[in-house]
């Protein structure tokens, strides 16, 4: 799998034991979003995904864990 978007970015994972690499396009001004919206509101984030895949994504959106407050997964 090779990188569409420059702004992408390279994750890797373990599936079924195996590590692979995914490329994940965040969309544009989703950070400088979040980063006004908590000024205002407490953010969770719940998504669909399995909580290893998401952890991944979650952390590079929110590295230091100070714009989401809660993380709910399926």
């Amino acid at each position: 799998m090779e990188r569409i978007n420059p702004d992408d970015i390279e994750i890797e994972l373990e599936v079924d034991g195996f590590m692979v690499k995914a490329y994940v396009s965040i969309r544009p001004y989703a950070i400088s979003f979040l980063k006004r919206a908590k000024k205002y509101f407490e953010i969770i984030a719940f998504t669909a995904s399995e909580k290893s895949y998401a952890d991944v994504i979650l952390n590079e959106i929110d590295p230091e864990g100070t714009l989401i407050d809660h993380r709910l997964y399926r």
